[in-house]
């Protein structure tokens, strides 16, 4: 997507040698995007998020018993000494069973961490399911779970995100074999459109790989056996969280209003300049175009920034009514300092030549910054 914005130039030129140069600007934008967020210089979309559940070492739930490490175990290990349950004494036999219970929370302490962007605080919630675990040998347990998690979660603004404009994320997690559950077991899933309020234009993209990471509670509960072992709250050595995160690709868009171009590289929005001329003019500046995002200057600090792309991309066209005044545009873009001085967020330098005629004409500047 491309913003024009267009500059007039009003020239007078005399064969008395006065030269009256008036400068008019005039930007043109067209934008698709909602109304901007005051504290926001930026969207960021991320969509088809996928952040994987982390490893967990084996645990205990009590005495007797020992998980396999899943947050939904779909085995327990039976702890047995002499064939006996160590905790309940019970025989540690095929066909005993216990049914035990997960809870997995957040509360008011429970962030998502986008690291660059800032955090969003979850919504509180409590979610709980219950399996049958029956011995099928005198060691191993085989946990039959009612159903899996598919908890619909709600972030709000915190941290250095302003608004969140959309989000439809879902935590799953299912039943697994072991400690480290795959992609498709244990996830959060979905889409999230937000505005980070101090995303740096200068020094960051377009698309930022993201680190997003979030942790829940996880709790276990023995809820009753035919073994006789302790029910309640889990005494074991437990993992306490679920853990989640991964790398989400993540597109930024401007908003195209708050983009500016200036006539001058200290003050913003400044649309209109004259100057004065004696005589013929050979290659004279006639205006220096700056480029400004959300009233601070667009400077690019590495070449794929933001303000980096749109310089380096930046394109201005001219066109005169009169052939007598000659105008020439030095981009700024290149980087091997084609224009005066150090102003980094410099778009172009415009110069006229004339001789000593009379020249009365209107001169458009077209300037193309693709901000997209």
């Amino acid at each position: 997507m491309e913003i024009k914005k267009s500059i007039l130039v009003r020239k007078n030129i005399r064969l008395s040698g006065i030269i009256i140069d008036m400068l008019i600007l005039t930007i043109l934008l067209i934008s698709t995007f909602d109304a901007v967020s005051d504290s926001s210089p930026v969207k960021a979309s991320a969509i088809n998020i996928a952040l994987q559940g982390t490893p967990n070492t084996d645990y205990e739930l009590n005495g007797d018993l020992r998980s396999n490490g899943g947050i939904m175990p779909k085995t327990l290990y039976m702890v047995c000494s002499g064939g006996k349950f160590s905790a309940s004494q019970a025989d540690c036999v095929a066909g005993q069973w216990v049914d035990i219970e997960v809870v997995i929370s957040a509360d008011s302490h429970t962030f998502m961490n986008l690291t660059n962007m800032g955090n969003l605080s979850s919504s509180a919630f409590q979610e709980k399911r219950r399996a049958r675990c029956t011995a099928k040998n005198s060691n191993t347990m085989d946990c039959i779970w009612e159903s899996n998690f598919d908890i619909n979660l709600f972030f709000s603004p915190s941290t250095n995100i302003s608004s969140i404009e959309r989000q439809s994320l879902t935590l799953h997690i299912e039943p697994t074999n072991n400690a480290s559950p795959s992609l498709q077991q244990i996830n959060i899933s979905g889409d999230l459109i937000y505005q980070p309020s101090d995303y740096a234009v200068y020094n960051q993209g377009y698309t930022p790989d993201v680190l997003a990471y979030v942790n829940f509670y996880a709790k276990y509960n023995i809820v009753q056996s035919s073994f006789g072992t302790q029910t309640g709250p889990a005494t074991g050595a437990l993992p306490g969280r679920l853990n989640l995160n991964g790398n989400v690709a993540t597109t930024v868009s401007l908003y195209p209003e708050q983009l500016d171009a200036s006539f001058s590289k200290t003050e913003f929005s400044i649309t209109s300049a004259s100057k004065e001329f004696t005589g013929s003019g050979n290659n004279e500046l006639l205006a220096e175009i700056y480029l400004n995002y959300v009233l601070q200057h667009c400077q690019p600090q590495t070449a794929d920034s933001i303000c980096g792309q749109i310089l380096a991309n930046a394109n201005v066209s001219t066109s005169c009514g009169d052939h007598n005044i000659t105008i020439t545009t030095n981009m700024c873009n290149t980087g091997n300092d084609q224009c005066d001085s150090d102003e980094t967020w410099k778009i172009a330098e415009i110069f006229g030549t004339w001789g000593r005629v009379n020249v009365d004409t209107i001169c458009a500047i077209t300037i193309l910054l693709p901000y997209e």
